[in-house]
């Protein structure tokens, strides 16, 4: 039956979820006992004027509320997981951080050093002491950063999400999202979480590119940053039909990742020897 479907994975739901809906999950859990003590109320209150089956009588009845309660219990849960699939359906992820995404290009304001106690937080040995609300704030400033010194001319907004197996980041090119696996950024080592957020900013940066495509002369088309760009182009436009490791948009992402998060572990060693 759907029923015993339904509520161990809404168990599962209101357990791993419940403390970004906590008001929408204690609203479904009093909704559900309400109308559970309700239905008791109904099924035990009648009067049994039959006595000598009366022992009969109210094993039906508790039989009756079991099963009533479980169906109750499972179309409130229910809503609960409908509710999360049409935020995440609407909004493209369960959760997103509490700073505010920018692309302001020149703006001082998000750079590494301006950051860099913030940046400090990707230490192994601090990141496994922060919530995962205060991780996600530490990755939307990365991405503040990163816009900021690739001159994206959009936000890169961060959100995280599950995703599907052996995927840990994605990028849209429409809502210009970086979504990162819920599972990497609970149990992943910062390391492994930055290199992933970085290699979206990157696919980020690479789609700002091609819209600057049309806007090169056609005597400018052999220059090298026009080629890098065209490169980008066919890249995403046969994306399914190329290998994803010898794909010219995830060869270049997956070298810039590498080449920052060094960059970022040598600025947040520059930065503690000189404390």
């Amino acid at each position: 039956m759907a029923v015993n479907i339904i509520i161990p994975f809404g168990i599962y739901t209101l357990v791993v979820y419940f403390h970004y809906f906590k008001a929408a999950t204690i609203l479904v859990i009093s909704i559900a006992l309400l109308l559970i003590a309700l239905y008791g109320m109904l099924i035990f209150g009648r009067k049994i004027k039959n006595i000598p089956r009366k022992n009969i009588i109210l094993k039906r009845r508790f039989k009756t509320f079991a099963y009533g309660s479980r169906s109750l219990l499972a179309m409130c849960m229910a809503v609960m997981i409908v509710f999360m699939g049409v935020k995440t359906t609407l909004s493209g992820s369960l959760l997103k951080s509490d700073v505010q995404a920018t692309n302001v290009q020149t703006n001082e304001e998000w750079t590494i050093a301006n950051n860099i106690d913030t940046v400090c937080k990707l230490q192994d040995s601090v990141w496994q002491g922060l919530s995962l609300d205060e991780r996600m704030d530490v990755l939307q400033v990365i991405c503040n950063i990163e816009a900021n010194y690739l001159g994206t001319d959009f936000e890169l907004n961060l959100s995280v999400s599950p995703l599907d197996e052996y995927v840990r980041g994605q990028f849209n090119e429409n809502t210009h999202n970086i979504t990162i696996d819920m599972e990497l950024v609970k149990f992943g080592s910062s390391e492994e979480t930055l290199s992933t957020l970085l290699h979206e900013c990157r696919h980020g940066y690479q789609y700002s590119c091609i819209s600057l495509l049309d806007d090169f002369k056609e005597e400018d088309k052999n220059l090298y940053i026009c080629r890098e760009i065209t490169e980008y182009k066919y890249g995403f436009d046969n994306y399914n039909k190329i290998p994803y490791y010898t794909n010219p948009v995830e060869m270049d992402a997956r070298q810039y990742s590498r080449e920052s998060v060094l960059d970022y572990k040598n600025r947040i060693k520059e930065h503690l020897g000189n404390d």
